[in-house]
């Protein structure tokens, strides 16, 4: 498989001003705080449940069939989860309106079930009885979107036994029409969904473990897709992000590669199409992979679960699809998922983790302690703009070692090369 080389832009119009004000920056955060979560959760998303203004999180916990809610504070503490019930081995755990009445609802992926579970919210941070609908075999991955432009929201899930990608069209009440299949690559893992050729129709990408590839499935608009198209990614991808890294309005992908131990970037051409994968070490086996722009510079950042080394890393982005060496955080236990929210309500992204295991069964909290940037100052702006929102990702879609700060010389020399 052909690999883009890892480089660098090269920033000659920038500032030495610019250049000095960002090595005097490092990403840090508050040591973790670790919550526990009865019943091994694998997945971890963020959401305001209860509409008090505060991002609360939710589990999919696959020992105990159940989801698990902890509502925030807004100080970046969270309350003791409460347990709710849902299918057989949930895996995965998405969260959307999908009955239009502007209360979040849950939707978890259950592997042993080869369903999914949909619980309304009742906009208190409690939810009505979870309703099963059918999907392939043992989802892995959950992601919600309008596919067919009718205004209400569908579901897609990533089947590993299945080999599939299955499509459940949204009747808007909370309900779904049968599951379609379409068939992906060997064990499809997970699944994240954008427009990835610039139609204004959401696409499909999947990430496929025993392939060690991505499979792309264009959206012709109507919910359903077009034949999957393979592009080569690292080893064992486990988790899949769509996220526009470059700042040329085209959709980018990104995966962690738990054997590769480190992520693919496949920028986007604009047509639905992707250049060769370009590598960047992280902790050992990262099972999961989220975008945000955690320093807050404009640019968008990698943040990936590593449950191998316990811990989560961070790369910071450089604005033209590449990204500097990874920085490792502590979290609690073996982190197999990381979503990232703003958890304290004081304008930076947070990172939360979830452990699904025997020795550890909790949530990790990392609140973000990073300055303020000050914005570049380029004398021909090598960037033309980025998004900081986060990818939606919810597969299992965040250590031993210590983060420490990146010193000037080595930052400045990075930078200009």
């Amino acid at each position: 498989m052909t690999t883009r080389p890892n480089t660098r832009q090269t920033f000659r119009g920038a500032s030495l001003e610019a250049l000095e004000g960002r090595a005097l920056l490092s990403v840090s955060f508050s040591p973790y705080a670790r919550y526990g979560v009865a019943g091994m959760p694998m997945a971890v998303a963020v959401g305001d449940f209860n509409g008090d203004g505060h991002r609360d999180l939710v589990t999919a916990n696959s020992f105990d069939n159940s989801a698990s809610v902890l509502l925030g504070n807004g100080d970046g503490a969270f309350q003791a989860p409460r347990r709710i019930p849902t299918g057989y081995g949930p895996h995965a755990i998405a969260v959307g309106d999908l009955n239009a009445d502007g209360k979040l609802d849950l939707i978890t992926a259950n592997q042993s079930g080869s369903t999914v579970s949909v619980l309304l919210g009742r906009g208190d941070g409690t939810f009505l009885n979870h309703v099963s609908f059918a999907t392939g075999m043992s989802p892995w991955s959950v992601a919600v979107a309008d596919l067919n432009g009718d205004g209400r929201q569908d579901l897609v899930t990533a089947n590993t036994l299945g080999n599939n990608a299955s499509v459940l069209l949204g009747n808007g009440n909370g309900t779904f029409q049968a599951a379609t299949a379409y068939v992906a690559g060997s064990a499809c893992d997970a699944v994240a969904l954008g427009d990835l050729n610039g139609d204004g129709r959401t696409d499909i990408v999947a990430a496929n473990r025993a392939d060690n590839n991505v499979s792309v499935l264009i959206g012709n608009g109507n919910g359903t897709f077009q034949t999957a198209v393979a592009y080569g990614v690292g080893s064992t991808p486990y988790s899949v992000a769509v996220k526009d890294l470059n700042g040329d309005g085209r959709q980018d992908l990104i995966t962690a590669n738990v054997a590769g131990q480190n992520v693919s970037v496949l920028v986007g051409n604009g047509n639905g199409t992707f250049q060769p994968a370009a590598f960047y070490g992280v902790g050992r086996e990262p099972w999961s992979v989220a975008v945000q722009d955690i320093d807050r510079d404009g640019r968008p950042d990698l943040v990936t679960a590593n449950a191998g080394s316990k811990n989560v890393s961070v790369l910071r982005g450089n604005g033209d699809g590449t990204f500097q060496p990874h920085l490792p955080f502590a979290t609690a236990g073996q982190p197999y998922s990381v979503a990232i929210g703003d958890l304290n309500d004081d304008g930076r992204p947070d990172v939360v983790t979830a452990t699904g295991n025997i020795a550890e069964s909790a949530v990790g909290v990392l609140l973000n302690t990073t300055p303020s940037f000050p914005t570049p100052k380029f004398a021909t702006n090598p960037f033309r703009g980025s998004s900081g929102s986060a990818t939606t990702q919810q597969s299992p879609a965040s250590g031993d070692e210590a983060a420490g700060d990146v010193g000037i010389v080595d930052e400045l020399n990075a930078l200009a090369m």
